[in-house]
């Protein structure tokens, strides 16, 4: 799960507002601060002075006063699509979490939706709204394929992190096997319920994130002839996220790094060679805001997964 603060930096050209979440901390700390956190994302972004968080907890003043910019810079609908996002976000994490305690191993399909949930793209996603002058028409951001584009660039960067990260769950699975329960990783799950190897494993996940960039590109491409200038600029936002993600992905040491203590133990799976994959190739093709600024090509992604 991706748990560092977003700092909401538009790419693209037009009006924009600028706005760094600095609650990253305090949701970071699933095991200590769930139920903390379960009543952060919810009432007090809602209302800051609902005094629902201990006072005692030195995360509380940072998440009342990000509630406060928020209400300062937020317009309603903004916000309540924000707070809306959040509650999904810990809804997957409760998933995640109960599924970790239990030693469970859950199927392909619960895995997908789950991870769709805890990987916060729809949170991250409320917070690049958050940074726009503009709403965007509930008729527009609610039309079936402008959800299914949401939810398809939350699944691609969800299937970018689990390669990123699959090797820093080994190296700690190979150290605590005794309190690190089952690995919740597509990679894992392919080798458990197809029964093949891990690198066939790896290249069915880069499989399926091609085949859900392809039909995002193309899905993405037809809406946006009608698509009005906010709804365009979202669609900007959702381009630039995934290739912004996988970007980070590579560069940072979370994934290289797995305790802080061994910096560059584990290879970037982007660098490393994984063979070639039966995967559809997106589009070269990219989104822009009207103002003629569109993300770098990310075709180059894919290849890299398998160079």
């Amino acid at each position: 799960m991706d748990t560092r603060a977003y700092p909401i930096l538009r790419p693209c050209t037009g009006p924009t507002r600028r706005v760094r979440s600095s609650c990253g901390p305090l949701f970071g700390r699933r095991a200590r601060s769930a139920p903390l956190t379960v009543r952060s994302c919810g009432r007090p972004l809602e209302s800051p002075t609902a005094g629902l968080l201990p006072p005692e907890n030195p995360f509380t003043g940072p998440v009342i006063d990000l509630a406060e910019r928020l209400h300062s810079l937020a317009t309603p609908t903004q916000r309540r699509r924000l707070v809306d996002a959040h509650l999904s976000w810990y809804l997957g994490v409760a998933g995640e979490r109960a599924a970790r305690q239990q030693q469970l191993t859950p199927t392909l399909n619960d895995y997908l939706y789950t991870r769709l949930l805890y990987v916060a793209g729809f949170s991250t996603i409320a917070w690049l709204q958050v940074s726009q002058l503009d709403d965007i028409p509930d008729t527009e951001i609610n039309f079936p394929a402008v959800h299914a584009l949401t939810e398809m660039a939350s699944m691609v960067a969800a299937l970018d992190d689990d390669l990123f990260s699959y090797g820093k769950e080994l190296w700690h699975a190979s150290r605590h096997p005794q309190t690190t329960g089952p690995i919740l990783n597509l990679v894992d799950l392919y080798q458990s319920y197809d029964q093949c190897s891990r690198e066939e494993a790896q290249r069915r996940v880069v499989a399926l994130r091609d085949r859900i960039l392809a039909r995002f590109t193309e899905v993405r491409d037809l809406v946006l002839p009608g698509a009005v200038q906010a709804l365009r600029r979202y669609l900007s936002d959702l381009t630039c996220l995934i290739r912004g993600n996988y970007e980070w992905g590579i560069e940072v040491g979370r994934y290289t790094n797995p305790d802080g203590r061994h910096p560059g133990a584990i290879k970037s799976p982007a660098r490393s060679p994984t063979g070639p994959a039966p995967s559809a190739r997106p589009k070269a093709s990219l989104a822009s805001d009207g103002g003629g600024k569109t993300c770098p090509d990310w075709t180059d992604c894919s290849r890299r997964w398998r160079s």
